[in-house]
């Protein structure tokens, strides 16, 4: 993500995501409280879904997780709510 018209060059987008939350006005508390609730509440939710998933169907989880962001508003002014969407990387195709 690197684009001349932001200030957040050559950063990646979780951690602009991360960071917004943590300052934004929806910060229920700060500092280091507020990345554990973010991880805790959008990113180990979604792995621990699709692990399940994965368990449940007897798929193998040798795997890796990939995070990605939707919607940052940094990315796109579309209105939509940010988010984090998670997704199962099989080995084969590490």
């Amino acid at each position: 993500m690197s684009s001349d018209r932001t200030p957040y060059n050559n950063i990646d987008t979780l951690s602009v995501m991360i960071a917004q939350d943590i300052i934004g006005s929806e910060a229920e508390t700060s500092g280091a409280r507020s990345i554990t609730r973010f991880i805790e509440s959008r990113i180990k939710t979604k792995v621990l879904n699709i692990l399940a998933c994965r368990l449940d169907n007897q798929l193998p989880i040798n795997g890796q997780f990939k995070i990605d962001i939707i919607n940052a508003s940094f990315q796109t002014n579309s209105g939509d709510r940010p988010d984090v969407v998670v997704k199962y990387v099989p080995l084969e195709e590490i």
